[in-house]
């Protein structure tokens, strides 16, 4: 049985694209997303950036909520990557440095 398909009648999706200065308006290298939701975002700007995914979003540009910046790379953050724990970040930059981020809570805050 051969299918027809009359796009003169096929419903019509709704699509638009957001654009999200997410580092300025410099180029997002990398991104990574943890398995808790945190997504992390590396740019030309040399700054790693964290994002919270929220949902249900009214907008597109309300998709994303900035967490923090973490500085310290001295030129562009090519990578970005959660362990798989997603407790530790790992972000590797032109400055041939790897840093390794955690929440300071991790290593300061005492255990229950």
């Amino acid at each position: 049985q051969n299918l027809h398909w009359n796009m003169d009648t096929w419903p019509r999706a709704k699509l638009s694209t957001p654009q999200i200065a997410w580092h300025g308006r410099e180029p997002v290298l990398s991104v990574d997303v943890s398995k808790l939701g945190v997504v992390a975002t590396a740019g030309s700007d040399n700054e790693v950036r964290l994002w919270r995914i929220s949902m249900p979003a009214r907008e597109p540009s309300e998709l994303f909520l900035f967490l923090q910046e973490l500085s310290g790379h001295a030129k562009p953050v090519n990578a970005v990557r959660f362990s798989p724990d997603g407790e530790t970040l790992a972000s590797a930059s032109d400055d041939t440095m790897i840093m390794l981020w955690r929440e300071k809570c991790a290593l300061d805050c005492p255990t229950k």
